[in-house]
């Protein structure tokens, strides 16, 4: 490791940023090291590590990874939440940014999604005619109704 920095310092500042990106590149692309991995537990925190791994190019994510320190940024923020509503998870990026591990993310997307079936109400599926009678009006009927 002092051969690789005193190389480093021998190299011109242009070089030297360049050989800094190209680790910071190999890092971003499965080298990060977790500190302590647990396994995500349930379907939503399992689709968001797999959309994270994928955005973020690393072998595993744990359900306390934080997505800063692995790498994420403005644009994986994006990519991550623009590929989770594909797979029908309900995110934003504030969402993201507040809440950066993968525990905390689910918690907030699973209790968004037990609100929304709370206020939505059920409608009917289909509607007969009858139910309806207002849609076999004509247009000079339904002008004559709304004018009353």
């Amino acid at each position: 490791m002092d051969d690789l920095r005193q190389r480093m310092a021998e190299l011109s500042p242009e070089k030297r940023a360049l050989l800094e990106l190209f680790l910071q590149e190999q890092q971003a692309d499965g080298v990060w090291q977790q500190r302590d991995y647990s396994a995500p537990q349930g379907a939503v925190e399992i689709a968001l590590a797999d959309i994270w791994r994928q955005a973020l190019r690393v072998e595993r994510v744990g359900r306390q990874d934080n997505f800063f320190e692995m790498g994420g940024d403005s644009l994986h923020c994006i990519q991550i939440v623009a590929k989770a509503r594909e797979t029908g998870l309900h995110l934003t990026t504030n969402q993201l940014f507040a809440h950066p591990t993968i525990a905390e993310l689910a918690q907030v997307i699973e209790s968004a999604g037990e609100r929304n079936r709370a206020v939505t109400p059920s409608l009917p599926q289909t509607v007969a005619p009858g139910e309806f009678p207002e849609a076999e009006l004509s247009p000079v009927e339904l002008e004559r109704l709304l004018a009353s």
